[in-house]
């Protein structure tokens, strides 16, 4: 959890697909998503990048949640929110916002939201322990543990299987497994390890699937997006056409 608060030009970000889950408590201005205009909001899976857009400030809270945990505080199957951005008030049935902007510092703020996540869960229904540890297995394998495999050491069927992960997480395994490589592999660019070191280790084929990953979750060929980052390094505060930029200064839960 970070409480964030930028101050400047109008900023466009392009994100890339994740397995995260983000609720974003909008304590300023509303931000647009792929062009809609969205105050605060839960959302589910993206196997797509999406374009977030402010007029030069905005001001809020985002919670970063596993999958399991966005299907027990939200009380609904992942596989409803899939590339959706739900208000959420709609989803927590009280006003979270309110409440929280009405904190005068920012401890007291991350404070309000953690006492209201808490009950949430207290009141929720844990997952099927079979999908936590399925969802561990592939996230310590990197994503390289097969399906097959997934399913014959639980004892179900490929189909049941799947079945479990869309309503806990909104993926099927393979698509968790293949995001699950492409953030370890983003991670790694980021940090300046080589292209073909990442690529090679982190197990595709050839460049050829490594490419067709990075166009389908960040709209970008790897090459592009390393450029890219290198621009905002550099510009510091990047302008508006950079679409990949470090994250605003935060303050740390």
């Amino acid at each position: 959890m970070v409480g964030w608060r930028e101050r400047g030009a109008p900023l466009r970000r392009l994100e890339p697909a994740t397995t995260v889950m983000p609720m974003i408590l909008m304590l300023g201005p509303r931000i647009s998503i792929d062009g809609d205009p969205i105050g605060s909001f839960a959302a589910g899976p993206y196997l797509r990048p999406v374009v977030t857009e402010h007029a030069g400030e905005q001001e809020g809270i985002q919670v970063d949640l596993e999958p399991l945990a966005a299907r027990r505080l939200l009380g609904m199957p992942m596989s409803e929110l899939a590339e959706r951005c739900v208000p959420l008030d709609d989803l927590v049935g009280e006003q979270l916002t309110d409440w929280v902007a009405d904190a005068p510092e920012w401890p007291e703020r991350f404070a309000r939201v953690e006492s209201a996540l808490r009950r949430r869960l207290a009141d929720s229904e844990p997952v099927r322990p079979e999908v936590a540890w399925a969802v561990n297995r592939l996230r310590g394998s990197a994503g390289r543990v097969r399906v097959e495999q997934l399913a014959r050491e639980l004892g179900w069927s490929r189909r049941h299987l799947a079945a479990q992960f869309r309503d806990a997480v909104g993926f099927t395994p393979k698509t968790m497994a293949r995001v699950i490589r492409f953030e370890q592999t983003l991670e790694r660019l980021r940090a300046g390890e080589a292209l073909a070191d990442v690529a090679y280790d982190a197990g595709y084929a050839d460049q050829a699937h490594l490419n067709r990953d990075f166009r389908a979750f960040t709209g970008l060929a790897p090459t592009e997006y390393l450029r890219r980052v290198e621009a905002a390094a550099v510009l510091g505060v990047p302008a508006d056409e950079i679409p990949f930029v470090q994250d605003a200064p935060a303050i740390a839960a």
